[in-house]
């Protein structure tokens, strides 16, 4: 029986180094850096969040938007603080409102 040319030896196979060895142990011989990595700074806006948040959705008239904006500039141009203090404010002035209505609800 005549073997053919496609045929290999599998012990000579198991014997060689494969090149895809080779590549990888060369690669993992690199230099170490000379100088010191500097610290990665911090990117973005400074966290102020005082407690823990949750942000929402919500849906605001297009006609108040204009009046939204003027009013957030005493708030540093921070429309959550905005809303913050005017929803901080209604809670407030109508909670024990708000809780009997919630009350007589469930």
């Amino acid at each position: 029986m005549a073997r053919s040319k496609f045929l290999i030896d599998e012990e000579s196979v198991l014997d060689q180094e494969t090149p895809i060895e080779k590549t990888k142990t060369e690669k993992s011989k690199k230099p170490a850096p000379s100088k010191a990595v500097p610290e990665k700074k911090k990117v973005g806006r400074p966290k102020v969040k005082t407690e823990e948040t949750k942000t929402i959705n919500i849906a605001i008239p297009i006609s108040m938007i204009e009046k939204i904006n003027i009013a957030k500039c005493k708030y540093h141009d921070n429309l959550t603080e905005y809303i913050n203090a005017v929803v901080r404010a209604d809670l407030d002035a109508n909670m024990k409102e708000y809780q009997k209505i919630y009350n007589m609800l469930n």
